[in-house]
């Protein structure tokens, strides 16, 4: 995401966040995992709906849940 998001963690665990934007991407909430793409591959069942982009010190992947609606995870390895 650009200057233009904002995201919200709890304090006591930064694995699940809420981003918000300007970028038009569908709204939905974020999980921390160790490799986004192997996580991608590894539940290649789950459409892509944002593909892989870059953040600061890792990646981001958007997909489809059960009901449609957006959810994403992210790695940080570098962060």
């Amino acid at each position: 995401m650009e200057d233009d998001s904002v995201a919200f963690a709890l304090p006591e665990d930064d694995s699940v966040q809420i981003m918000v934007g300007t970028d038009g991407q569908p709204a939905g909430p974020m999980y921390l995992v160790e490799d986004a793409a192997a996580w991608a591959a590894e539940h290649a069942i789950i459409p892509v709906v944002v593909p892989r982009y870059e953040i600061p010190g890792g990646a981001v992947i958007g997909l489809q849940g059960p009901g449609g609606n957006a959810f994403y995870v992210f790695d940080q390895p570098d962060a």
